[in-house]
């Protein structure tokens, strides 16, 4: 199966049963403010899909400085072989 992340337009082959998969979102801040915070959430993913947290708040992201969103999640074993499935962020 394969599963595409639309933030990065990246395509990886996931495995039926694997455990503890994480995607990881960098921000950084690049604007004038000193402080700037990001929520990040999954927007749509497949059924076979089982994420640990769907939300990821970051706070207080200063001037120049990056952070980073991770998302933990765990494939189904019944997950269909050789569908293609979508997983969105806001």
């Amino acid at each position: 199966m394969v599963c595409s992340v639309s933030y990065a337009q990246s395509v990886y082959e996931l495995l039926p049963g694997a455990k503890n998969n994480q995607v990881e979102l960098r921000f950084s801040n690049k604007s004038k403010s000193v402080n700037q915070s990001v929520s990040v959430a999954v927007q749509e993913s497949p059924e076979w899909i089982e994420f640990k947290n769907s939300e990821v708040n970051l706070e207080d992201i200063k001037n120049l400085q990056k952070e980073t969103a991770q998302f933990t999640f765990n494939v189904s074993e019944n997950a269909p072989i050789g569908e293609e499935g979508r997983i969105t962020f806001s």
